[in-house]
């Protein structure tokens, strides 16, 4: 081959390969054009769809859970049922009840010297005021605020069940998974009752809790009214109720 043609060849094959690395960098401008417009296209329709979110930030975590709550024409009934749903184990479920029954006698609307309030005498932060940061997200974590963002009174038994399913995951995660694979109804009872409901002292039939050794109020009634609805639940056909 002459020098000449040689040169030729060079020459085309070194302009075709411009030509290559030309379409390439298109390509890559067409794919980053494309993959900003879809953004600033999802960012557009969120501030449309969630425009408080977008200016203040997203200010708390869903108002209910994903689990429905069954309603029942006893309120022990529908509180039993939506903790079995939400995943407590049968002692795990009994030993909130327990400390439920002690608390309030299972009335929402049960508010003592107007500083707690409701199922589980939510009083002081936990009734107003607290909220906590998860995952750079603000998380109201108190039962007046909570139902207002609810729209409904903190009477509404269906906002307290939300409510402390969203207290117990977020604020007392450890109280959640004991709840959820507790094997002894007293033990449950007295680990709510000391980590969850911290009632400490001796009044009424006060007892020393397993967990810590301590002294809870009225937690041998607590334990008594556990092993009432376990056995009232689980040793009877009222559990066909939530099938």
């Amino acid at each position: 081959m002459d020098p000449v043609t040689a040169f030729k060849i060079a020459q085309a094959a070194a302009q075709q390969l411009k030509e290559e690395k030309k379409r390439e960098r298109l390509l890559t401008i067409v794919l980053v054009l494309t993959g900003a417009v879809l953004f600033l296209y999802s960012i557009a329709v969120y501030i449309v769809t969630h425009p408080l979110d977008a200016l203040f930030g997203d200010p708390f975590i869903p108002s209910e859970s994903n689990v429905s709550i069954k309603k029942y024409s006893e309120v022990e009934d529908t509180v039993w049922f939506y903790l079995k749903d939400i995943g407590f184990s049968d002692c795990g479920a009994a030993g909130v009840m327990g400390n439920i029954k002690a608390e309030c006698n299972f009335n929402p609307a049960d508010c003592y010297n107007g500083i707690y309030h409701g199922l589980c005498q939510w009083g002081m932060g936990r009734w107003e005021g607290n909220v906590v940061k998860q995952k750079g997200k603000t998380i109201v974590v108190n039962l007046k605020g909570f139902s207002e963002l609810r729209g409904t009174d903190w009477t509404d038994l269906e906002t307290q069940l939300y409510f402390f399913d969203l207290e117990c995951r977020v604020a007392y995660p450890n109280v959640y998974k004991q709840m959820t694979i507790a094997t002894d109804v007293q033990y449950a009872c007295d680990y709510f009752c000391t980590k969850y409901e911290d009632c400490v002292g001796k009044s009424g039939d006060w007892a020393y809790s397993m967990v810590d050794g301590k002294p809870y109020q009225a937690l041998a009634t607590r334990r008594r009214y556990a092993e009432f609805y376990y056995n009232h639940y689980v040793n009877s056909s009222v559990i066909e109720k939530g099938k």
